[in-house]
């Protein structure tokens, strides 16, 4: 029976799938790379990979301003994602969630 199953088409590897797999699992390690290095552990960031383009999502806490927080964040994740030569562009979409102030 299982035998059976695995030979349906659906489950039948083929180009675009093992594509898909692939980029998948690139997106993986460059997460894994982001959430190991001291200077972006902590973020709470997503990765797509497609076409050799990684999609950087997320939110991360600042210390400063807005855009030299946001800037520096992009700076560091960019050193950490250029270790992967398969991309080629990296578009982000990050928001700085501030730094939490108890009142």
């Amino acid at each position: 029976m299982i035998q059976t199953g695995v030979q349906q088409p659906e489950y039948q590897d083929t180009p675009e799938r093992r594509k898909i797999i692939d980029e998948c699992s690139l997106a993986c390690q460059i997460q894994l790379k982001l959430a190991q290095d001291d200077r972006t552990k902590g973020m709470q960031i997503d990765v797509e990979v497609s076409e050799q383009v990684a999609r950087i999502n997320g939110k991360f806490l600042s210390a400063g301003p807005l855009t030299s927080g946001l800037h520096k964040s992009e700076e560091d994740i960019m050193e950490v994602v250029r270790q992967f030569k398969e991309i080629k562009k990296v578009e982000f979409n990050l928001v700085d969630a501030g730094i939490p102030v108890e009142t």
